[in-house]
């Protein structure tokens, strides 16, 4: 049955709410899920030269635990076969599985295997939306294990609302770049923090940057960026930090049981030395209201327009924690406060007693009372607060914006 004139108006409208940020993209993608059994459908933004994913909005009846999924297997889009061949297409040119990949090929083809079928996958469907010399725009559509692949006549409405997909992306990325723009005044205070801060949307796109985190990501093995993200120089910690960085932009936990609003990734870089701890804060688009807790369920996409926040701290370049004002804020005694500041500072409890010349006992007592008046129960909660008290550089220092 062809869809009617009053649902194609409606999905048209969806698109559009999405890539104004209206509403997300799993809503957007609803309609279109439920009506043709849709397992998945999705809009990739690809760097032409590292194939790079700098955008991924998707929708359909795998749910959001598959973006999860992917996202810490497959960080990057070469593994995805059908985007993988879409590059090199025309815009507007389809391509269909069932014309490329056999079941023969399908048998033996881990992507297939090992993660798109055990997860309810399998024909797929790819379109280039568009390009240009840095990016392209596809979209994918895939149907679940026992549906037959796309008719003729649902590709066919698929091509009614290509152009109309291609103008919804690209709406929703200039969104993005004015927000770096939009946060105005805001930049002169981050600036001043003497702390490695980036502002990232849940695919890693750099919306700010302060001075120190670009010093640090020069000088550090552990960082880079590329065509507007942050990238791990390690496969595996970028594997990790885009499941981390995605749950909690959308307001979910990254895990069973942990939180959904914070969490502290070790990055180990390209050397195994000199990691960098990274506190990540999520700045979902719509919080849970007024005394509601947020959502530790996964009933949004990771990747559609929530942010997060990260604070790098070098280990090998212990930050200074101030004793005296630790002691001041938190009502602790001197030994208290230096105990605290070893913590913060990375040290093991047996150097902390050594260097103070007590027993374990006693610094364990210590470290019970620190719980106590600062509220926190444990050693890395701890540590957490302590590194996002904030310092600033001299104001004299702040770069001049105004021209």
């Amino acid at each position: 049955m062809p869809i009617s004139d009053d649902e194609y108006d409606d999905v048209l409208a969806r698109l559009y709410d999405a890539g104004a940020g209206r509403i997300d993209w799993r809503q957007a993608f609803e309609a279109l899920a439920e009506r043709y059994t849709l397992w998945s459908i999705a809009l990739f933004v690809i760097a032409r030269d590292s194939r790079d994913a700098l955008l991924i909005c998707e929708g359909g009846l795998s749910g959001p635990e598959f973006a999860l999924e992917y996202l810490r297997i497959y960080h990057r889009i070469d593994p995805h076969i059908g985007p993988s061949l879409a590059l090199a297409c025309a815009p507007g040119h389809w391509l269909h599985g069932r014309h490329h990949f056999d079941d023969d090929f399908v048998a033996r083809d881990p992507f297939y295997q090992e993660f798109l079928l055990p997860r309810g996958g399998r024909h797929t469907s790819c379109a280039k939306l568009f390009e240009d010399q840095d990016k392209a725009g596809l979209l994918l559509i895939q149907r679940g294990k026992g549906q037959p692949p796309l008719a003729d006549a649902d590709i066919a409405l698929f091509d009614r609302l290509r152009r109309h997909l291609a103008c919804a992306v690209q709406l929703h990325l200039e969104r993005l770049g004015r927000l770096t723009t939009e946060l105005g005044d805001p930049h002169r205070i981050l600036d001043r923090m003497r702390e490695a801060l980036l502002i990232t949307d849940a695919d890693l796109r750099i919306v700010y940057q302060s001075p120190a985190a670009q010093r640090l990501i020069a000088r550090a093995n552990t960082f880079s960026t590329r065509n507007g993200r942050l990238v791990c120089r390690n496969r595996e910690d970028e594997s990790g930090l885009r499941t981390v960085v995605g749950a909690l932009a959308a307001g979910i936990a990254p895990a069973a049981g942990e939180d959904p609003e914070s969490a502290v990734i070790r990055i180990v870089g390209s050397g195994f030395i000199n990691p960098v701890m990274v506190l990540a804060t999520g700045l979902p688009a719509s919080g849970p209201g007024p005394g509601k807790p947020p959502r530790a369920d996964a009933t949004r996409a990771p990747n559609e327009n929530g942010l997060a926040m990260l604070l790098l701290h070098e280990t090998a370049r212990r930050r200074h924690v101030d004793p005296a004002v630790i002691g001041m804020v938190f009502q602790l005694t001197p030994a208290e406060a230096e105990v605290a500041t070893g913590l913060a500072e990375g040290l093991p409890i047996d150097e902390i007693a050594a260097a103070r010349g007590v027993t374990l006992e006693t610094i364990r007592a210590q470290i019970r009372s620190v719980y106590g008046k600062t509220g926190v129960r444990s050693r890395a909660d701890l540590v957490r607060m302590l590194l996002e008290m904030p310092s600033f550089d001299d104001p004299r220092a702040l770069p001049d914006r105004s021209r």
